[in-house]
């Protein structure tokens, strides 16, 4: 299960990464702001994932 979920954060930080690649420099503060609210977001699913496995 270990792996997986590694394996999927390495898949959303490519996609992260590729997502600010392709753009605008004009838009670089919201996707900037994009980016930190899809990282709170999937902190918070692990998190929450983490805690039923210790339930």
């Amino acid at each position: 299960m270990q792996k997986i979920q590694s394996l999927l954060a390495d898949l959303l930080e490519e996609l992260k990464l590729t997502y600010l690649q392709r753009s605008d420099e004009e838009n670089i503060d919201q996707t900037l702001a994009e980016v930190h609210q899809l990282r709170a977001s999937t902190d918070a699913a692990t998190n929450r994932q983490g805690n039923t496995a210790l339930n």
